[in-house]
């Protein structure tokens, strides 16, 4: 069962959306954010949060030195010796981890000093370019 708000309308779903609002607004417009350079960037991995769609994943979000903005890299919340999360928690713990044992990747990341190789993605339309992360690593 979905808690509704007084400005919300239940969806079919399961789900909750916000009616529409007929008021109008104004908006700031603002000069672009600066763009990432593909390459090296150091930083803090700022959040650490979990998401189930559109599979159970954990998204881990960093702040760069050199940009004013969160860039996120998702993981699948597979954690094995193996796996991208649980290499990256390995690094954050600085041992292997053992099988059987319960992580908290929130716990464990958050705060971490970090760097990570990033590449630019130019979006479908190629209007806009992205930063992607392509690998990310714990300060030792």
């Amino acid at each position: 069962m979905v808690t509704l708000f007084p400005d919300q309308i239940p969806l079919k779903s399961g789900f909750a959306a916000t009616k529409r609002c007929e008021k109008q607004m104004k908006l700031k417009v603002k000069k672009p954010a600066a763009e990432l350079v593909a390459g090296r960037h150091d930083g803090v991995i700022s959040k650490v949060e979990f998401r189930m769609e559109p599979f159970q994943y954990v998204d881990v979000y960093c702040k760069f030195d050199d940009a004013d903005f969160e860039v996120k890299k998702g993981y699948p919340a597979t954690v094995s010796a193996t796996s991208g999360l649980g290499q990256l928690l390995q690094e954050a713990i600085g041992t292997k981890l053992t099988p059987g044992d319960d992580v908290d990747p929130k716990e464990l990341l958050e705060g971490k000093k970090c760097y990570a190789m990033t590449d630019i993605e130019p979006s479908n339309d190629g209007s806009i370019n992205f930063a992607r992360i392509l690998t990310l690593h714990i300060k030792k």
